[in-house]
């Protein structure tokens, strides 16, 4: 998992700097979008009320 959010926090810096990933950080990006896409799923399906979550 800590692998996961230095990938996502890198993709994230370079993405607000205009930069594209070297192609060897392309998996670790890849990566880093599956785990901000997981993360905006699981913070909607645990807001407080959403039984969702339950």
């Amino acid at each position: 998992m800590e692998r996961v959010a230095r990938a996502a926090a890198s993709a994230v810096g370079a993405a607000e700097a205009g930069e594209r990933p070297e192609a060897s950080d392309s998996a670790d990006a890849g990566m880093a979008a599956s785990a901000r896409a997981a993360l905006r799923a699981s913070d909607t399906a645990w807001r407080p009320g959403n039984m969702a979550a339950s």
